[in-house]
């Protein structure tokens, strides 16, 4: 066991390799850069006609976004004047609402005394009456 494989590290080490690297290769190449010598012109012109109509619609729809974030700024903008104008109102609804159930009460607490005031009244005004008709039976 130990002899084959030092028979195989001395085969590997003897034995060369004709594997290139594209990492250590000589030659460097960008895969991004076009060979324009075997492209023709045509297909040069249609590729940068689709970059510039690219690049319009990217900037379409930035222009876009930005229209539709200050829209949303503005809408947020508006909803907080709302907010804020809806409690306002709710605030003093609230407080005309106690001041009217304060005057209901004060305007019943005086309804009740003028019926009592008014009932004694009508009790005095009858005594009276009954003393004017026995006054005026007795002259």
């Amino acid at each position: 066991m130990i002899l084959t494989g030092l028979c195989m590290l001395l085969l590997i080490s003897r034995v060369k390799t004709s594997t290139i690297s594209m990492l250590t290769d000589d030659e460097t190449t960008n895969a991004t850069s076009l060979n324009l010598d075997t492209l023709d012109s045509n297909n040069v012109d249609v590729f940068r006609q689709l970059l510039n109509q690219e690049t319009i619609i990217r900037m379409t729809l930035v222009k876009n976004v930005h229209a539709l974030m200050k829209d949303m700024l503005t809408l947020q903008e508006k909803l907080t004047a709302a907010e804020n104008r809806i409690s306002k109102i709710h605030t003093s609804t609230d407080h005309e609402i106690s001041k009217l159930k304060e005057e209901v009460k004060l305007l019943k607490a005086e309804n009740e005394f003028l019926k009592n005031n008014s009932a004694q009244e009508l009790q005095s005004i009858s005594k009276l009456e009954i003393n004017k008709s026995r006054i005026a039976t007795k002259y």
